[in-house]
């Protein structure tokens, strides 16, 4: 069992990690979005690349809520098995 806790404890760091990277890079998509000079917003091609900046975003977002729906569920596991062992 202890292995299997192991395994679990081990994967949530991995996806905190990986939470903390999409963050950082939502943080900095979001940032260059919002320091784009006025002027040239209403252009076509500055338009077709904030909405795929955008989707990046979501993606990233949609991958966190992931990421924390499974560390939530290995913590409920790894509590169960530590139960378990008492």
């Amino acid at each position: 069992m202890n292995d299997k806790i192991t395994e679990l404890e081990s994967r949530n760091s991995e996806l905190a990690k990986e939470i903390l990277l999409n963050e950082s890079a939502i943080y900095e998509a979001q940032s260059e979005l919002n320091h784009v000079d006025p002027d040239i917003i209403n252009h076509e091609k500055i338009q077709s690349y904030f909405k795929h900046v955008e989707l990046l975003i979501e993606r990233l977002e949609a991958k966190n809520y992931l990421y924390k729906k499974e560390i939530y569920q290995n913590d409920l596991e790894i509590k169960r098995l530590k139960g378990n062992e008492e």
